[in-house]
């Protein structure tokens, strides 16, 4: 079976919940300026090593970078 493109119906939505129970897992395509694509790359590490990285595939097709916005900043975190 293969993933729906998009989702617009109830069948849709149920073979989509399906396949993910089944294990079903993206190659996330990650579209932007090199900068951008580096960070999230750095991101999937930190995804990788908190154990998520499988949970992201399975929900998670396409990142893309849109004008103007920046997805990713950088932040300083205190405790």
């Amino acid at each position: 079976m293969k993933f729906p493109e998009k989702i617009y119906s109830v069948e849709d939505l149920k073979l989509a919940r399906e396949l993910v129970e089944k294990g079903f897992k993206h190659k996330i395509e990650i579209i932007g300026e090199e900068s951008f694509v580096n960070r999230v790359k750095e991101t999937f590490k930190l995804l990788e090593t908190a154990g998520y990285m499988d949970f992201v595939r399975s929900y998670i097709r396409r990142i893309e970078e849109k004008g103007g916005f920046s997805q990713l900043r950088e932040f300083e975190l205190t405790i």
